[in-house]
């Protein structure tokens, strides 16, 4: 008994004390800012994308290649159809969120061959070069000059501007990089 009595006492004297109050709102504060924190760290912890609303431009319906988006993202896209200016509204109104263009362009289908066909040609004149200055040893720096150095400049994972800059001065001179950016080009900016 007079161990709950001194504990009674203890808490009725702390009650009376002028930082009591002080005391109480720390702890309020403390519980809310956890579980403000809480709240923010269970609702981002683990963020996936859930029916993705796409425009889809064209008359084309391709089902494997929307089955390999939606297994690639995770998710099940809403399909909305669209013309290609309405679509383009629709995304900038954030109604939906990106635009799938299934128009078969075949123009497109063709510069695009044509691109990588003169990314090949050009690496493979590198390595030409690079034979007739060292022979055999030749595969050594054309591997470095190509792989090493010129696809990590490319572009291709990270955009130039966020490369450091010797290596996005050299990226856009050397056949990956080029090769980026034509098939940038060609894809986003088609015409």
């Amino acid at each position: 008994m007079a161990a709950t009595e001194v504990r009674c006492g203890w808490w009725r004297a702390f009650r009376e004390l002028p930082f009591f109050p002080a005391t109480v709102l720390v702890f309020i504060l403390a519980a809310a800012a956890a579980l403000f924190a809480g709240s923010y760290t269970f609702a981002m912890a683990n963020p996936t994308p859930h029916s993705v609303p796409l425009a889809v431009v064209g008359t084309r319906h391709d089902p494997a290649l929307v089955a390999e988006m939606e297994e690639a993202a995770g998710t099940a896209f809403e399909l909305h159809r669209y013309d290609y200016a309405d679509a383009l509204r629709a995304v900038e109104e954030q109604r939906v969120f990106g635009v799938l263009d299934l128009r078969g362009d075949v123009l497109r289908l063709v510069e695009a061959w044509l691109i990588l066909a003169l990314t090949m040609f050009s690496s493979g004149m590198v390595f030409t070069m690079f034979n007739a200055l060292l022979g055999r040893w030749a595969m050594v720096p054309a591997w470095g000059l190509m792989v090493l150095l010129g696809n990590p400049s490319s572009g291709g994972a990270v955009s130039w501007p966020l490369l450091p800059s010797p290596l996005g001065l050299i990226g856009v001179w050397l056949p990956p990089g080029a090769s980026v950016n034509a098939m940038h080009t060609a894809v986003y900016f088609g015409g």
